[in-house]
């Protein structure tokens, strides 16, 4: 069974102090406790983006989908870890890269993800509310899928209304939120522009939002000859 690291390992990297050798230091918040995990490990769950069909088998979409988006944004992040203090631009296709993977790591994670979930199963106990709440409701199913049996939507029918029928999330619907919540906020953050500031202890990329408190930055790339947009 596959991990799926919702931090994914190259951005942890990132914080690992070099005599650690592939561990990072995490706190929980909840405990209040630290410790040393491998980074192969940390922040990641069993199959957390994959699908399991009827037949068994996995789908592993959106894994994959999310694989290149950092791979995308791991080549821009690597060459922002190195630059020299100060402040910079960046231009085009980094931009995009960089909303899309930011996007993912908020909207991926474990609390929006059980946030979606809870989302998901209100929205199909309203719908089923409004849809079994109907008196010709079991005609109208029947009329749709002639396979069923009267008896057994009768039943169901009075196991809702008395509040025995217990609604799931469809971890398909969950996973499909993950993506519509992406397309919705990439191009928020992708039609900013974007300068990058860079502290003097040369492992901190802060963000600048206000453009009347930056400097002349130089840019890391050629402009597209499209309006820049800002990375704070």
């Amino acid at each position: 069974m596959a991990l799926h690291h919702y931090v994914p390992q190259f951005h942890q990297k990132l914080f690992r102090p070099h005599r650690l050798h592939g561990r990072v230091w995490r706190y929980d918040k909840l405990s209040q406790r630290h410790s040393l995990q491998g980074i192969s490990k940390s922040m990641a769950l069993r199959e957390y983006y994959s699908l399991r069909g009827d037949d068994g088998t996995l789908d592993e979409q959106l894994e994959t989908m999310l694989s290149q988006i950092e791979g995308q944004a791991a080549r821009v992040i690597k060459v922002l870890v190195k630059l020299a203090d100060g402040g910079w631009e960046i231009h085009g296709d980094d931009i995009l890269a960089l909303s899309m993977y930011l996007g993912t790591l908020y909207l991926r994670g474990p609390a929006q993800r059980t946030a979606s979930d809870a989302l998901a199963t209100w929205t199909a106990r309203v719908f089923l509310d409004m849809e079994i709440g109907r008196p010709d409701w079991v005609d109208r199913k029947l009329a749709e899928e002639p396979h069923l049996d009267r008896a057994d939507l009768e039943h169901a029918k009075q196991e809702w209304e008395s509040g025995q029928l217990i609604v799931e999330a469809n971890p398909a619907q969950s996973l499909l939120n993950l993506q519509v919540g992406l397309e919705g906020v990439t191009p928020i953050l992708a039609r900013r522009r974007w300068h990058i500031f860079k502290r003097p202890s040369g492992r901190t990329l802060s963000w600048a939002t206000n453009l009347s408190r930056s400097c002349v930055l130089p840019t890391i790339l050629p402009s597209s000859g499209q309006d820049p947009a800002l990375l704070v």
